[in-house]
């Protein structure tokens, strides 16, 4: 435009409008603006001889009289609407359509965009539409203007022209910025021409262990760059299509994205991923592990606490792989260009899969390791070691008994509760109480420790790094078996014990005492009635109150081992059973009889004898104390199927005065 007003009027004239325009100019002034400005300066310096002349080169190049513009950001678009009229008074008569709308919609790839384009004319002439230019797949409708065009990548331009069938015409060009919302884990195919880039943006969620950025395969040379939301940027710009960018624990929020093509590139890759990493065996070998250059393979090993060394090495194949190691953060690092470069101890030998790292008492917790591919790499083995003698539990011998006095009764019974003794069972300082399954069962499965017996998994009510209680399971059957205590169990790194053993009998009955000494003569656990207030010598157990059973009174005592019930009662389960009001009732398949101070409980004085409805393994016995009882500590003798507790147990009794 300019070069055909130096042609028209003189290059000195010209130059010496321009240099006017520019020092009445506002700041950033825009194509009309500048158009302004040259005309204000003719009118100063030639008055109105000028401006037809002007008018005529401006309307030419679609500066006309009605011309307008948008100079948008990357999100709204520059718009023009080049309009080839001059102003009424240099040419009366029809008058050139007038653009009302602007396009507003941003498309992501693959979306439909849709822009109605609003336009009046001023003569009321009908108006015709054409697509003068727009990219591959665009239709304009020649009667109402509706554009329509499926989204690639990248922003496009579109020109549509407007004519009124009476000489009038202006072309409304626009811009169509395209911003594509990725799904995780939900690659997109891209493309794009030279010195065009790509808009994306993602919303990462709370809680993400891991987000990875990657571009894979096609064709050219695309580069990455992505901005957390708190403004953080990191870029990757390797030569080709392949990128890798990983952000451990990213912020919650919107990420953008910008891809950026070094070279033309099509059929490329995108993808947001939240890789998982695989869990390992503290001591184990993967082989035929495999990776492209910048891949990055993850694993997750635990330690746990008393381990003496922890190493990881890889060997073998063909391609060069490093390895990043780090504790409760997954290590990450970019070959090229920046980001995150995050981790403990590195091994990256040139050239080379002969990786290693040794960590001397390494810290207990979550370990991550990223296999990163320096190159592309194929047929390579990965070997995680963890020395230390301490973490492997063991029974000790004899460590197998009834949960129920000293001296302890070496066998033990189907759903009896039993204790195991040993060493090594949990981390140090751990104490774990019971817990129910969601079948509302005593879990099998404590603080991550099981225990086996015979085959079958246990109920456990109690764990300690050197003791297990535990209810035997109801299918045991009489005879020798083998006892594992596993710690870690269900995992990838669950470490069985040498077997320990077990004597199943068929019954095996003890009470359960309120202390017990070495000596073997202990308070029986025994309350008054059903319960709740504690029979035995004041002062018995700091912070309890205790008072001695009475003659003639019903009490209540609590043992296991007395073999099967008639109700049907699984390991694990809280039985569902109501004391009895009558005499002489018992819920045990076994006859059961009892003795105090060494005299017969009539049967009829025996009122209970079954399974205690708190708690699963436990047996209440509820028996009257005889009328004639004398004062002192009784000893107590329950007998089921011709085994009888062990001596020494004993109930305090005592008559008011």
């Amino acid at each position: 435009m300019l070069w055909d007003l130096r042609s028209e009027l003189g290059a000195e004239l010209v130059d010496q409008l321009v240099f006017d325009a520019v020092k009445i100019a506002g700041c950033s002034p825009d194509m009309i603006e500048s158009r302004d400005d040259i005309l204000a300066a003719a009118q100063v310096t030639k008055g109105a001889a000028l401006r037809p002349v002007l008018w005529d080169v401006f309307a030419r190049h679609g500066m006309g009289h009605s011309a307008a513009g948008f100079d948008g950001s990357l999100l709204e678009g520059t718009l023009f609407n080049a309009a080839f009229d001059l102003p009424p008074d240099l040419l009366p008569g029809n008058r050139s359509p007038r653009i009302t709308s602007r396009p507003t919609l941003i498309p992501g790839l693959g979306e439909q965009y849709v822009y109605e384009i609003g336009a009046t004319d001023p003569d009321g002439d009908a108006l015709s539409y054409e697509l003068a230019a727009g990219p591959s797949g665009m239709t304009v409708d020649p009667q109402t203007g509706r554009v329509e065009w499926t989204a690639g990548f990248t922003q496009e331009t579109a020109k549509i022209a407007l004519t009124d069938g009476n000489g009038g015409r202006v072309v409304h060009g626009f811009q169509i910025p395209v911003l594509t919302t990725l799904t995780p884990n939900q690659p997109v195919t891209i493309s794009s021409p030279m010195f065009r880039s790509g808009l994306a943006q993602v919303f990462i969620p709370e809680d993400v262990l891991l987000m990875q950025l990657r571009l894979r395969g096609g064709t050219g040379d695309a580069d990455v760059l992505i901005a957390s939301p708190d403004g953080a940027v990191a870029f990757s710009a390797a030569d080709g299509s392949t990128e890798t960018l990983s952000f451990p624990f990213p912020l919650t929020g919107l990420w953008p994205i910008i891809i950026v093509p070094f070279e033309a590139y099509s059929d490329v890759s995108l993808e947001i991923a939240f890789p998982t990493p695989t869990p390992l065996s503290r001591n184990t070998t993967v082989g035929d592990l495999a990776g492209g250059f910048s891949d990055e393979t993850y694993f997750v090993i635990e330690i746990p606490e008393g381990a003496d060394t922890f190493t990881v090495s890889t060997s073998g194949g063909s391609g060069d792989v490093d390895v990043l190691l780090a504790r409760e953060i997954v290590p990450t690092c970019p070959l090229t260009g920046f980001g995150p470069c995050v981790f403990d101890e590195f091994s990256a030998e040139e050239g080379s899969n002969e990786e290693s790292i040794e960590i001397t008492q390494p810290e207990p917790g979550t370990w991550y390791l990223s296999m990163l591919g320096f190159e592309s790499y194929d047929s390579v083995t990965l070997t995680t070691e963890v020395t230390g003698d301490s973490l492997l539990p063991a029974i000790f011998p004899g460590g197998v008994a009834l949960a129920t006095q000293t001296p302890l009764i070496p066998e033990i019974s189907a759903n009896s509760i039993v204790t195991v003794a040993g060493m090594n069972f949990t981390t140090p300082g751990t104490f774990a109480g019971t817990m129910l399954d969601a079948n509302g069962r005593v879990a099998e499965n404590l603080a991550n420790t099981c225990l086996e017996i015979g085959g079958f998994r246990s109920a456990l009510f109690a764990l300690t790094p050197g003791q297990v209680n535990a209810q035997a399971h109801h299918l045991l059957t009489p005879g020798l078996h083998d006892v594992f205590l596993i710690r870690d169990c269900d995992t990838i790194d669950e470490l069985r014990s040498a077997a320990g053993q077990a004597t199943v009998a068929e019954v095996s009955p003890g009470f359960f005492h309120f202390v017990n000494t070495i000596e073997g003569v202990n308070p029986i656990a025994t309350l008054h009635g059903g319960g709740p207030e504690l029979v035995g010598e004041p002062g018995l157990l700091p912070g309890a109150e205790f008072t001695p059973a009475e003659p003639d009174e019903f009490v209540s005592f609590f043992g296991t081992g007395f073999g099967e019930f008639e109700l049907a009662i699984e390991a694990g389960e809280i039985p569902s059973v109501a004391l009895p009001e009558t005499g002489g009732v018992t819920n045990l398949v076994h006859q059961v009889s009892m003795e105090i101070d060494g005299i017969a409980v009539p049967p009829e004085d025996l009122l209970y004898a079954g399974a205690a409805p708190c708690c699963a393994g436990l047996v209440q016995l509820v028996a009257r104390i005889h009328a004639a009882a004398r004062d002192g500590d009784l000893s107590v003798k329950a007998t089921v199927n011709g085994v009888s507790t062990p001596a020494g147990s004993f109930i305090t009794v005592r008559r008011k005065k």
